[in-house]
């Protein structure tokens, strides 16, 4: 307590300006205002005999209140003023739309969703167990529906090659010798 104040003279003050508190005061939950502190920060209007919010020591008539809810941070649930990301209908600050692994911002790269969590591409999603080709060493993600196990390898369609000439073999007679797939042209 302010040595220079007694209880009396705190529980007289406005807890937004902390001026004295000289005629009507109004309580909200345990705070006390003078008339004029007591209204939204968001559109400024008297919250007396309204429905109020509190967020951040800031108050909120319903209104602005159900405006603020729509551009919070689904990820750290603050308030996004400039420069939101959308994805799946969630809003994030850029800086919080990022990879689980690695951390690094997700805003213009590819990525990968895994059971709600992001991973960039690349390693990241590559140590969550996605599959990669045999043939080019790239990941195979959601977006390549043409590819196939061979000899408990993976490859994508178009890296399923003679290993002769390059000519594909997907649906095609092929020989194995010495570990290399030749077409029916090159054994």
């Amino acid at each position: 307590m302010n040595r220079g104040m007694n209880r009396r003279q705190m529980e007289d003050k406005c807890w937004k300006c902390f001026g004295m508190i000289q005629g009507e005061k109004v309580r909200y939950q345990e705070k006390q205002f003078c008339t004029r502190c007591y209204q939204c920060d968001g559109c400024k209007l008297s919250l007396k005999n309204k429905t109020c919010h509190e967020e951040g020591g800031q108050l909120y008539c319903k209104d602005c209140w159900n405006i603020i809810q729509q551009d919070k941070c689904y990820k750290c649930k603050t308030l996004i003023k400039v420069n939101g990301q959308k994805y799946r209908g969630k809003l994030y600050h850029e800086e919080c739309f990022t990879c689980s692994a690695c951390n690094c911002s997700l805003v213009g790269l590819k990525f990968h969703e895994d059971e709600g969590r992001y991973y960039c591409e690349g390693k990241c999603y590559q140590d969550l167990g996605a599959y990669v080709c045999n043939g080019c060493g790239m990941q195979i993600d959601g977006n390549d529906i043409e590819y196939m196990l061979f000899q408990g390898k993976y490859y994508h369609n178009r890296c399923f090659v003679c290993d002769g000439c390059r000519a594909p073999l997907i649906g095609q007679k092929f020989k194995i010798s010495q570990g290399q797939r030749f077409c029916t042209r090159c054994r």
